[in-house]
């Protein structure tokens, strides 16, 4: 339930999506973007489902094929892959280009910066067991800003994402080196330590927790979302559990915690508390949040 004393949090929608889904990271035109997929192999007339939601709440198009990517794009456009092509969509699922794969006969993925600004807005890559080559476009029509092969083959087959994670220094005992970051200033950046603990490290290499506040929850795997939009806005999600013991009996209860941090006070502006599997990610305006568990998506909205 969202604590309300920390902010104007309201619940202006509630969405329910068959099948197992995932959500697409980021937005289309200032619309959130899921897509289903549905385990029923007998009943089911398309393998995947994609429904584009207002802010509130109401499906405006619903497109249907078999797919893979559902990626944010240049110009607020939503980058869809099947077969060995991706198509830019805009907000009402119309296609705005087609781009071909790189390579023929071969799978094909597609990857966006973790951050802004990159020299370019989105990859196509193609990749076999032993190799994986990648185009790099920019803008909308988009351009072709640079075409070659990784030097690192994919793993396991799984392709290699071409945007390298952002580096940074930091001391042994926190180990960040293999860590997501996320940059919130021109000379700061948030990540979470190996204790899950929200932190903050600037240009000269300083740490420190962002909140003194003791929010996320124990044993917590936590991940983070920055608003595209200034002033920055930051997301965290964690989900961890409670371990309970009387001496005869013993009991682990799973739980998340949701927090929207405004970046430049780093003061909390929201908090969700629910339960486990609970996902959650922020529009690019950092106004919205959409938080998902058990196959229903909820809009919470921070003003």
């Amino acid at each position: 339930m969202a604590q309300r004393n920390r902010g104007r949090v309201s619940d202006p929608a509630q969405a329910a999506l068959s099948g197992s889904h995932r959500k697409a990271s980021g937005s289309a035109g200032g619309y959130l973007l899921f897509f289903c997929d549905s385990p029923n192999t007998k009943d089911r007339k398309n393998p995947t489902e994609l429904a584009v939601f207002d802010t509130a709440g109401h499906a405006r198009s619903v497109w249907n094929d078999f797919a893979f990517g559902f990626l944010p794009g240049p110009s607020g456009t939503l980058i869809v892959g099947h077969g060995g092509e991706a198509n830019l969509l805009d907000h009402e699922l119309r296609t705005q280009e087609t781009l071909k794969c790189p390579m023929e006969n071969a799978a094909c993925s597609i990857f966006i910066p973790p951050s802004r600004p990159s020299n370019s807005d989105f990859a196509l890559c193609s990749y076999t067991s032993i190799e994986e080559s990648c185009r790099f476009y920019q803008g909308l029509p988009s351009k072709l800003v640079l075409d070659r092969k990784l030097d690192t083959p994919p793993s396991n087959g799984i392709p290699t994402d071409p945007y390298k994670r952002e580096s940074f220094q930091a001391a042994a005992s926190v180990a960040p080196d293999n860590r997501s970051a996320w940059k919130v200033s021109s000379s700061g950046r948030w990540y979470f330590d190996n204790r899950g603990r929200l932190t903050s490290q600037d240009s000269n290499g300083q740490m420190a927790p962002v909140s003194a506040e003791k929010w996320t929850p124990d044993y917590s795997n936590c991940t983070g979302d920055r608003s595209a939009s200034e002033p920055f806005r930051f997301l965290a999600t964690c989900v961890g559990a409670h371990i309970y013991t009387d001496g005869a009996l013993d009991g682990l209860f799973g739980y998340s915690r949701i927090a929207l941090f405004d970046v430049a006070s780093r003061q909390i502006l929201a908090r969700i508390d629910g339960p486990a599997y609970t996902s959650a990610i922020l529009s690019p305006s950092g106004k919205l949040i959409a938080v998902e568990h058990e196959e229903r998506i909820r809009l919470y909205r921070v003003d």
